[in-house]
């Protein structure tokens, strides 16, 4: 897995738990590797982030490119309604 400073990590929900959503910070492995410096979106607080198998990476340009309505899925509830 590779993400730089401004990529997404999305972590699939264990049985029945939504998905976690975080903006990387920093990679602090070689070559854009794990472990990563993230910030998440549920509670705003940083940590280092040790991704596992059921972790995938939205690059910035992919973010760039979704539509308005997936934007605002991914901010996560309240987060849309507070740029207007």
């Amino acid at each position: 897995m590779r993400a730089k400073a401004g990529d997404w990590l999305i972590v699939k929900g264990l049985l029945g738990s939504r998905e976690q959503r975080a903006c990387v910070l920093e990679a602090c492995g070689p070559d854009d590797g794990p472990p990563y410096v993230v910030r998440w979106l549920g509670d705003d607080h940083v940590s280092m982030f040790f991704p596992e198998n059921e972790t995938r990476v939205v690059t910035a340009d992919e973010q760039r490119r979704l539509g308005a309505r997936e934007r605002e899925r991914l901010a996560g509830p309240g987060k849309a309604a507070s740029r207007t």
